[in-house]
């Protein structure tokens, strides 16, 4: 018959005044790592948040732009309509009138 082995037993560490999100972990250099991680994962962030600002700064003045293209476009076709507009009125008139003179003799 064999003896069996005890189970080894550890004392909790116990830390006295625990804060929460402080990194209690004893091996420096893996402490250290978390520590980089967690810096290139902040910075990480904060750089596509830049980079979210820059493209709506961006496309808000690539809307802008195209708004006033788009305006000053409307205005031109408004102004040659109008010109067209006066012509036929115009043509209209001069039927008109060589209808009337027809009529006449």
């Amino acid at each position: 018959t064999r003896k069996s082995v005890a189970l080894p037993t550890y004392r909790p560490a116990f830390v006295e005044n625990y804060r929460v999100g402080a990194d209690y972990d004893p091996n420096r250099e893996r402490k250290e790592i978390k520590k980089m991680r967690k810096q290139l994962k902040q910075e990480t962030k904060g750089a596509i948040r830049e980079l979210r600002k820059d493209n709506y700064i961006l496309e808000k003045e690539r809307l802008d732009q195209k708004r006033k293209r788009d305006q000053e476009y409307s205005e031109k076709i408004k102004s040659v309509r109008h010109m067209l507009e006066v012509q036929q009125g115009e043509a209209n008139a001069m039927d008109k009138e060589a209808k009337k003179r027809r009529k006449k003799f």
